[in-house]
C-alpha cells in the first residue's frame, strides 16, 4: 500500500525543474552581485570626477632633437600637471583628468 498523502502539501519538484530553478537562482544572486560591484565602483570615485583624457603624441628623445624633444617633454608633462591639479578639463560640465601616452 502507498501512504496518503497530506492534505495541501505541494507535489514533489522533479530533479530537471529543480535544476533549472537553482540556474535561475544562481544568475539572479550573480545579476546582483555585479550590480553590487558596480555601485560600489561608481560611489567611491572621488567627486567631480568623470575620466581621463589620454593625450598621445611623437617626441624624439634620441638623435639630433633630443634636447628639444625632451625640453617639450618637460613642458609639456608639467602642463598636464597643472591641469590635473587644478581639477583637469571640464567638457560638458564634467572633469576630465589628462594622461599622457608618448
Amino acid at each position: 500500500m502507498s501512504e496518503p498523502s497530506q492534505a495541501g502539501a505541494a507535489p514533489p519538484v522533479a530533479p530537471r525543474a529543480r535544476r533549472k530553478l537553482i540556474v535561475i537562482g544562481i544568475a539572479f544572486v550573480l545579476i546582483l552581485v555585479a550590480i553590487a560591484a558596480a555601485a560600489v565602483y561608481y560611489l567611491t570615485l572621488p567627486p567631480g570626477f568623470s575620466g581621463t583624457i589620454k593625450i598621445g603624441f611623437t617626441i624624439s628623445q634620441t638623435g639630433n632633437f633630443n634636447v628639444e624633444g625632451t625640453n617639450s617633454l618637460n613642458g609639456i608633462k608639467t602642463a598636464a600637471n597643472w591641469l590635473n591639479s587644478h581639477g583637469g578639463i571640464a567638457v560638458g560640465g564634467k572633469l576630465y583628468n589628462v594622461s599622457l601616452d608618448y
